[in-house]
């Protein structure tokens, strides 16, 4: 990837963590040093899923190159399911915390869930489109 991806995905990783915060916000979670883990987390999660869209939308080949289309099908039939997969299995792993007595733990499975559902919705939905509109 060139500079220009990596400061693409700089600038989307700050705008999830920013969703993160108003995650927090909604649910009426506290920032403490559990939480602030899970915001550490949330960099290290958004960024694997981010990487691997964004690699994959810069090195997929259509015929027509300048085709973004066929790029982002590519790019998507790739990628795309693998990342979603990913996130699925991330919250159903977790799930059984929901039901712990311990606050702590439910509170951590909310964390993880917002992590994740912003890092596949900025990942697979936001950044293509914003990748598309700067004409990869």
């Amino acid at each position: 990837m060139d500079l220009r991806l990596a400061l693409f995905c700089f600038v989307v990783v700050a705008m999830i963590d920013v969703w993160f915060l108003g995650w927090m916000y909604f649910f009426n979670i506290s920032l403490d040093p559990i939480t602030y883990a899970c915001l550490v987390m949330a960099v290290g999660l958004t960024v694997d899923y981010l990487i691997h869209i964004t690699h994959s939308i810069a090195k997929a080949e259509p015929k027509d190159k300048y085709d973004y289309g066929e790029r982002l099908e590519l790019a998507m039939k790739e990628m795309g399911g693998s990342v979603f997969k990913g996130a699925v299995t991330t919250l159903l792993g977790g799930f059984p915390l929901l039901f712990s007595s311990s606050k702590g733990f439910v509170y951590f499975y909310v964390m993880v869930a917002g992590i994740i559902l912003g890092a596949v919705l900025h990942g697979l939905l936001l950044t293509p489109a914003l990748l598309g509109e700067c004409q990869w």
